[in-house]
């Protein structure tokens, strides 16, 4: 269902690019936008889903990776908020051991990927 529908967004991203560059080389000043795609083309391959799987895998171990996020507030009401809400779960996280971190980051989303947590495991390497 996941590659189904990424597919399906890729094939309308397709679409509209199309449409748009096939209007603009016209030389059309102005054109109107369809709201449905009227192709169904279907846009698969060995490539693209292999783009997947690796794309998959960047956004997942982004969350483990180190790195500095700034962020920069005029309301600091809104830092304070986030604070209260977050404070003491990030400063836990931060805090707790390596395989307790992963445990808490991972643990759901291993249970979906495979039964027996070799993903988690590898993680954890």
């Amino acid at each position: 269902m996941y590659y189904g529908a990424l597919l399906h967004q890729y094939g309308k991203n397709v679409f509209y690019y199309k449409y748009t560059a096939d209007n603009v080389r016209a030389g059309k000043q102005k054109f109107i936008l369809p709201l449905k795609p009227n192709s169904k083309s279907i846009y698969s391959n060995i490539s693209l889903l292999k783009s997947f799987d690796e794309h998959f895998l960047a956004v997942i171990l982004q969350d483990i990776n180190p790195k500095d996020i700034r962020i920069y507030l005029k309301h600091k009401k809104i830092l304070e908020l986030f604070r209260d809400l977050l404070g003491k779960q990030i400063s836990l996280l931060v805090k707790s051991k390596r395989p307790t971190f992963l445990q808490s980051i991972y643990g759901g989303l291993a249970q979906h990927i495979d039964g027996n947590s070799s993903f988690l495991s590898s993680i954890k390497k």
